[in-house]
């Protein structure tokens, strides 16, 4: 038995901790939003099904789908933002600020989706399913507000105000 292979693995010179941890932050970021690309698709497919107001369902999910695209750069460029650059300058105000004004829009759309689902007049399954896809969508847009929040608190160093 050679007394390498009890040894923590070896870390070639284009590989680093921070690189292998950055990856997993990029994969819970693409799990989180794929929740919601689920939800809007499943709202999407509904367009059918919703007792006429599936057009409108449609063009909401639509924006969802829009917002998830700028969501998902800005946590991204939150979770890449390096240590030391946190530790001096504090957390990145202008992706937190983006995240925020996306999620105040998204519930203003999942106000008019819960207005429209209740005025639908398709059947319960469908409406069931429907209020899900919301339930799913408003709870990214709790977590992506926690997040925004926690980045506009990280203060720096060099921090002002």
């Amino acid at each position: 038995m050679k007394m390498e292979e009890n040894r923590a693995p070896k870390i070639t010179e284009n590989e680093t901790p921070e690189i292998a941890e950055n990856e997993t932050r990029v994969d819970r970021v693409h799990r989180d939003q794929n929740r919601v690309r689920l939800a809007v698709h499943a709202l999407l497919a509904a367009e059918n099904r919703t007792g006429g107001i599936g057009r409108d369902v449609s063009i909401i999910a639509r924006e969802f789908d829009n917002s998830v695209q700028k969501t998902v750069q800005a946590e991204e460029q939150i979770r890449a933002r390096h240590g030391l650059v946190r530790f001096f300058f504090g957390g990145d105000e202008d992706a937190a600020r983006l995240i925020v004004e996306e999620a105040q829009r998204n519930r203003e759309r999942v106000t008019e989706l819960r207005q429209s689902i209740g005025n639908c007049t398709c059947d319960d399954g469908t409406r069931t399913m429907l209020r899900e896809q919301v339930r799913t969508i408003e709870q990214e847009q709790d977590r992506l507000s926690a997040l925004a929040e926690e980045e506009m608190r990280a203060r720096g160093l060099f921090s002002w105000g």
